[in-house]
């Protein structure tokens, strides 16, 4: 917390993530931006947290301060939490669940 951002860092601009979406999606589009603008691992874990709302902001307030040591270790957290909407490559056996 001690770390602060740049005075030239550009943030990146990215949907919000609210929970109900892939959040492997929203993690790969936030890093792809983070890539670009260079940010380190602490500047990638204050900017992501401005990229949640809603549920996912509840959630991330219910976190004990010491979890959230990397930006690996967050994105962690946020796929294991949010775990059910990551979206699923269907393959051929998947067809044989349709009726």
């Amino acid at each position: 917390m001690d770390e602060s951002i740049p005075q030239n860092f550009v943030i990146p601009k990215i949907t919000p993530f609210t929970g109900t979406s892939d959040p492997e999606l929203h993690l790969k589009s936030f890093q792809a931006r983070m890539l670009i603008s260079r940010g380190t691992d602490v500047v990638r874990c204050k900017m992501f947290v401005g990229t949640l709302t809603k549920i996912t902001l509840e959630w991330i307030n219910t976190l004990p301060n010491a979890l959230i040591k990397s930006f690996y270790n967050f994105s962690r957290a946020i796929l294991k939490r949010f775990s059910a909407n990551i979206a699923k490559i269907l393959e051929m056996v998947d067809m044989f669940d349709v009726r």
